[in-house]
């Protein structure tokens, strides 16, 4: 058998590694251009467009695309996918003029929103404004994901592993292709597929009533075995106060949900404690309420209807009326501004509201309750 000289090893390695460094250099440019997840800020090429995946990892992938982002920021917003789906950093600036972020994540529990809040200063100290979405059962003791507390790291700069996830990784590797797929194939009406959040707003769903119904059984499931948790209104004051240290705003606001999701909180006997809930806030804080009969919560539900995807999340053009509201101010007809004084007026005002719906809308009544009985059913057979 030859036997291999120093000389040829070397280059017989050197080969090796130059042929590992171009592969590597191949897929970490291709997951740049593709921007599956949004982290890197790549142009739109046209074959980027949508971002089918940009909710895969988004815990993860949030905190490394706000690392990453060299923009000075005015403003962040945090909450679940109530907060997630119909706020748009586009709009912000084009409201305001000045950037923000929308770092709210579908699933977290409130203590876990609660921290990301204050990570996102630290990462970002110029950042001014933090506007938290507000959800009802994020304070349910017993609901699910208040149960699985998951730290997020607390690196201010983006770790060499976090680099190596969303520029090696075979999963983004997996979405890099999944994206340019989705964009090649996809139809010239893109209102109807993934915006670059990775989320959809607007579109023509015939089959609308299919996702309002899934939404009614899952806020059944929310509210079921409901414990109202009083110490998060000690932790909202905590952490404006700390932000407030920092020189930073907290600005709280009530997400949006179709009258027909407030409908389903009335259903679950929880009435007493959604009004409650409302007018505790204001001994924390003025909070920005969306979450009323309003025109545009009581929007007529069909397949192109504008403002919801579903019962319980609003769509960006909704989204866009609440920024509106809260940083200009604008009387469009939706939103308020709850206070410790006006919160009995505002109280009675939408009860009475909810009640006269439900006078006028007995079909939609019993499709709320239809799912509430599907749900039971459903959990009766543990397939929940």
């Amino acid at each position: 058998m030859k036997k291999i000289s120093a000389k040829e090893y070397k280059k017989y390695t050197r080969r090796i590694l130059i042929s590992l460094f171009t592969v590597l250099t191949i897929i970490a440019t291709f997951n740049i251009i593709m921007d599956p997840y949004n982290v890197f800020g790549t142009p739109d090429f046209g074959f980027n467009s949508l971002k089918p995946d940009a909710k895969r990892q988004e815990r993860l992938t949030k905190i490394i695309g706000l690392k990453m982002d060299k923009r000075k920021l005015d403003a962040v917003f945090v909450g679940t996918s109530r907060t997630d789906w119909p706020i748009s950093k586009a709009d912000y600036k084009n409201i305001t003029g000045k950037n923000a972020e929308n770092m709210a994540v579908v699933g977290m529990g409130f203590d876990e929103y609660l921290e990301l809040a204050d990570l996102c200063v630290k990462i970002h100290p110029e950042i001014k404004k933090v506007y938290l979405g507000l959800d009802l059962y994020t304070f349910n003791k017993n609901y699910k994901d208040n149960q699985k507390h998951i730290p997020f790291s607390q690196n201010t700069h983006i770790t060499t592993q976090e680099l190596a996830t969303v520029l090696f990784a075979g999963d983004t590797t997996v979405s890099s292709f999944i994206t340019l797929a989705r964009n090649t194939f996809a139809t010239k009406d893109k209102t109807k597929l993934y915006t670059r959040m990775g989320t959809t707003h607007r579109f023509f769903n015939e089959g609308i009533m299919i996702y309002f119904d899934f939404a009614f059984r899952k806020y059944y499931e929310h509210y079921d075995n409901y414990s109202f948790n009083e110490e998060n209104y000690e932790k909202l004051r905590l952490l404006k106060y700390n932000l407030k240290k920092k020189g930073v705003d907290l600005i709280m606001f009530h997400t949006p949900g179709h009258i027909t999701d407030i409908d389903v909180i009335y259903e679950n006997n929880m009435w007493k404690t959604f009004t409650n809930w409302k007018k505790g806030l204001t001994n924390v804080s003025d909070v920005w309420d969306f979450y009323y009969y309003n025109k545009v919560t009581a929007s007529e539900v069909k397949p192109d209807m504008e403002y919801f995807t579903d019962a319980a999340h609003a769509s960006d053009i909704a989204g866009k009326m609440m920024i509106e509201t809260m940083t200009k101010s604008k009387n469009n007809g939706f939103g308020r501004l709850n206070t410790s004084k006006n919160i009995d007026k505002y109280i009675k005002q939408d009860t009475y509201n909810l009640l006269k719906w439900r006078r006028n809308n007995p079909e939609w009544i019993k499709k709320i309750q239809a799912q509430k009985n599907v749900y039971l059913k459903l959990k009766a057979e543990g397939k929940l």
